[in-house]
């Protein structure tokens, strides 16, 4: 009976040295009432990994070990983790932090950074769409699958509504640049970089054109450095609009749209639109410098 016992407590201690406790990533705050994983918060609280922040009434502030900072909007919830928030509902303005690693997801999209000094907001429109506002520095946006759906650079804002479809053609418009036998699109509206793949496109270059066509997967560009061209599109159709490109090769989309006034694209399964729609949205309220400067 003693060496039962003996062995019952050599295995309770063996358990509890395994057991760690969870590390804080951070403190959250709010000038009222907030909730963590739903029991009510009132001034501040301890984040860990995995935890739902919800704020109410008042805007709350997320402070994370790691530099990155956030302001939350009213009545906005999201799943805080050490390397980036899932925004569920409600806005965001976020700093990236001294590591430059903190992202942000939400509905299916994931926003990244260009670099710790990057100050963006993010807010859900509606039942499907996602406002993204780069204030400072540039921001990439991606689908699901890893493709990049969206180039942003300071100042600039665009509205993503994923499609229950992926595999849904591309839409894309621009000039097309020949450059060592290859022929390469920067779109208007969503400002990334394609290779272009298909019949005829020697005839298209210098024009402007919208075209329609299907990613090739697990294809990479012949000259990925070329404008940070990240994907390869078959062109299925295409229409040609001038025969003479308003923009020079290379200079930073969308442009074009915001004169035009109104632009959308498609990109892998995700409508993309441009200033004229993503501009109406109003970004979160802060005097918090450790996110604008």
């Amino acid at each position: 009976m003693q060496v039962k016992s003996f062995f019952v407590i050599l295995l309770a201690m063996q358990l509890s040295v395994g057991m760690v406790a969870p590390s804080a990533i951070g403190i959250a705050s709010a000038k009222g009432n907030f909730r963590i994983d739903n029991a009510a918060i009132a001034g501040n609280g301890t984040l860990f990994d995995g935890v739902i922040v919800e704020t109410q009434r008042a805007t709350g502030q997320l402070e994370l070990n790691n530099g990155a900072r956030l302001q939350l909007g009213i009545n906005t919830r999201g799943k805080v983790f050490s390397n980036r928030l899932i925004l569920e509902q409600g806005e965001t303005q976020f700093r990236s932090g001294d590591q430059g690693k903190f992202g942000l997801e939400a509905r299916t999209l994931h926003i990244i950074p260009a670099d710790s000094t990057t100050v963006a907001h993010v807010s859900m429109v509606g039942a499907s769409r996602v406002h993204v506002s780069a204030l400072r520095g540039s921001l990439r946006v991606t689908n699901a699958g890893g493709v990049v759906v969206g180039a942003l650079a300071a100042g600039s804002a665009l509205e993503f509504e994923p499609q229950a479809g992926a595999s849904a053609p591309s839409k894309l418009t621009g000039c097309v640049v020949s450059k060592d036998g290859r022929f390469f699109l920067t779109d208007e509206t969503s400002g990334i970089t394609v290779e272009l793949r298909g019949a005829g496109l020697d005839k298209q270059a210098g024009n402007k054109v919208e075209i329609a066509g299907y990613q090739l997967p697990g294809v990479t560009p012949a000259e990925p450095n070329y404008n940070n061209a990240g994907q390869v599109v078959q062109v299925s159709a295409l229409k040609t609009l001038s025969k003479k490109c308003s923009l020079p090769a290379g200079v930073a989309a969308g442009a074009a749209a915001a004169a035009a006034g109104v632009s959308t694209a498609v990109v892998a399964g995700v409508v993309v639109a441009g200033p004229a729609a993503a501009t109406t949205i109003g970004v979160v309220a802060t005097n918090d410098d450790s996110i604008s400067r």
